[in-house]
């Protein structure tokens, strides 16, 4: 398989089903990573490739403690490419440890912006935005989208500023929304605290009720 095409199917293959959905124009707009550089012998994959193979191996196997000793071997190869620190968000992701990936995929968004890896930056942009989506930090996510859409109208062919606007213009609904019904909710709250009080329990009928003891 070419290198392109293999990164390709890796990257793809390494997105988590329910990440895949969430980050569909980074996932599209992001073909290949950097393509590593090639080696004295061209039959033999640098430390750099054979890191991510092995990487991606113990990935789809669930060994996402390997897969993130793999990975960070890859980083010692090649301390300027974001892939690796991607991947190892989405192993974090996978493994639930949110804070962790959060952090993997904003190291993989600072490097790709260093080194000009427009591709990888707007992965790692969509990813930022998405783990903040299902961790419910909106106003975070929505800024992350809007940063992505910004970035986007610079590089349209790497990116969907579209999909990002629309995600960012779903989570304001939800915020407005969410402001509009908060004395709904606070009534619903405060019924439900006195009925758990008994403040509002009527006696049988036939009795005659007694006052509470002042």
């Amino acid at each position: 398989m070419r290198p392109m095409r293999f990164a390709l199917a890796l990257a793809l293959s390494l997105t988590p089903a329910a990440a895949l959905a969430q980050n569909a124009p980074a996932a599209r707009v992001a073909p290949a990573p950097a393509t590593p550089a090639p080696t004295a012998n061209a039959h033999q994959p640098s430390a750099f490739d054979a890191a991510i193979a092995r990487g991606a191996t113990a990935y789809h196997n669930r060994q996402f403690d390997a897969a993130a000793t793999a990975f960070r071997e890859a980083v010692s190869a090649d301390a300027r490419n974001a892939l690796p620190h991607l991947y190892l968000g989405f192993v974090a992701q996978a493994q639930g440890v949110a804070a962790t990936a959060l952090g993997s995929f904003r190291e993989a968004a600072r490097i790709a912006q260093a080194q000009g890896d427009d591709a990888n930056r707007a992965r790692a942009l969509a990813a930022i935005a998405s783990l903040n989506e299902t961790q419910g930090r909106w106003d975070d996510a929505r800024n992350t989208w809007n940063e992505y859409a910004t970035f986007a109208d610079g590089h349209p062919d790497r990116t969907f500023a579209a999909v990002a606007r629309a995600r960012a213009e779903v989570i304001g609904r939800r915020s407005t929304l969410d402001t509009e019904y908060a004395p709904v909710r606070e009534r619903i709250a405060e019924r439900q605290r006195v009925n758990a009080s008994g403040a509002n329990q009527q006696p049988p009928p036939g009795t005659v009720a007694v006052p509470a003891p002042r």
